[in-house]
């Protein structure tokens, strides 16, 4: 139970960076060579879910909720990494790119955290814990970046 209510909590709060990273999103900005790769990496993804979550579901006490939670997780998180490295490709800067190895960083972990946690690996845990160190030093340059200082001009 207490795996379920941390990944929905999870997804909570993807989904509020997946709104973030999709409001920056310009869709004529958009390369179109670069979208038509990032949906194929997108389905290949897909596919990677579903067959680990297949292998999951047969060989652990994995029930159908917490197999459509690792479903919803996975395609939540695909989403903010397409658009977090959409958003990379046409804006080049400093602040795209923490933005990306944020997504990206918490992704990682979370695949880390699922291969640790189902296959019982203690490995991958450790590795989810330094990308989500990781991450959350990306979220901190980020953060830096975003904000800008005001100066306020008297007229005279």
């Amino acid at each position: 139970m207490y795996e379920l209510l941390t990944s929905l909590s999870r997804v909570v709060g993807y989904l509020l960076v997946l709104n973030h990273f999709k409001k920056l999103y310009d869709h004529k900005a958009s390369d179109k060579i670069a979208v038509a790769v990032f949906v194929i990496l997108g389905l290949i993804n897909l596919f990677g879910l579903y067959l680990v979550t297949n292998y999951v579901y047969n060989t652990s006490s994995f029930t159908v909720i917490k197999e459509y939670n690792v479903y919803v997780h996975g395609l939540v998180l695909i989403a903010a990494c397409f658009y977090a490295g959409n958003n990379n490709f046409n804006q080049t800067t400093g602040k795209s790119l923490f933005g990306a190895f944020f997504i990206f960083a918490l992704a990682f972990a979370d695949l880390c955290a699922l291969v640790g946690y189902y296959f019982d690996f203690s490995l991958f845990q450790y590795i989810d814990r330094t990308f989500y160190v990781f991450g959350l030093i990306f979220l901190i340059k980020y953060a830096e970046k975003c904000t800008t200082k005001v100066i306020k001009t008297s007229k005279k």
